[in-house]
């Protein structure tokens, strides 16, 4: 039995605490928040406190406010979009999709690089470097994500980075943004500069040092080979990728 000292807690967290928040002053950066987050929203360079591996999704650092889990500023705030279509050009064939299943009259999953979305949302983001997106590519039951590499909002062209979706994207499938600067609209939701290694966070109450944490360990904290008759008891695991 490893255990918890009787009336004490003990918590193993597999990342750091962040401190050192404060206004953001670059005016690029407020034109760019939301008018509810002006004055809200606080930055911290992560840099400066010794974090550089910031993890790729969705193995990715994520943001503790007192041991909840915040969310990362995503659009929409709820549901999912849908892959307004596919371009297909016989010249740059990036997947040929799946001979076996026919789906809108082609191969499931062709593609040459790119799918087209509704609506002019992304017109809104100045900046698209640190853009993911999280989706049901093809088939209902296998999701991955996706690092945005460009936008067109000419064409309504989304072009994901490579490597692409091993199953390639079909017209109709649900997908969503997330880190995205201009989304960050409400407590609880933060963004991260990934080239500048900044981390804005709306704290979803006063901020005080030590409130903050981010999930840095990759490695499992506990390994258990050939065992039995082990008991954890009165033992936080928390904070780790």
């Amino acid at each position: 039995v490893w255990s918890s000292a009787n009336g004490e807690e003990v918590r193993c967290i597999g990342g750091k605490t962040i401190n050192d928040f404060h206004q953001p002053t670059d005016l690029t950066i407020l034109g760019r928040l939301d008018p509810r987050a002006r004055g809200q929203v606080l930055v911290a360079d992560l840099r400066a406190q010794g974090i550089t591996d910031f993890g790729t999704l969705p193995n990715r650092l994520n943001l503790y406010y007192r041991g909840a889990r915040m969310t990362v500023s995503r659009y929409p705030d709820t549901g999912w979009l849908a892959i307004a279509g596919v371009p297909f050009d016989s010249s740059s064939i990036l997947n040929p999709g799946d001979k076996k299943v026919i789906k809108s009259g082609h191969p499931a999953g062709r593609h040459s690089g790119r799918f087209l979305y509704e609506g002019d949302r992304p017109s809104r983001w100045r900046q698209r470097a640190d853009i993911w997106m999280h989706g049901y590519w093809v088939w209902d039951w296998r999701d991955d994500y996706q690092k945005v590499a460009r936008i067109d909002t000419a064409t309504r062209s989304i072009y994901p980075a490579s490597p692409h979706h091993h199953y390639g994207y079909e017209q109709g499938q649900r997908y969503y943004f997330l880190n995205v600067l201009e989304e960050l609209d409400a407590p609880g939701e933060w963004f991260l500069d990934e080239t500048a290694g900044l981390l804005y966070f709306w704290p979803p109450a006063p901020l005080h040092d030590g409130d903050v944490s981010v999930s840095l360990l990759n490695e499992p904290m506990v390994r258990l080979e050939n065992t039995s008759h082990v008991i954890f008891r009165g033992i936080i695991f928390e904070g780790s990728r």
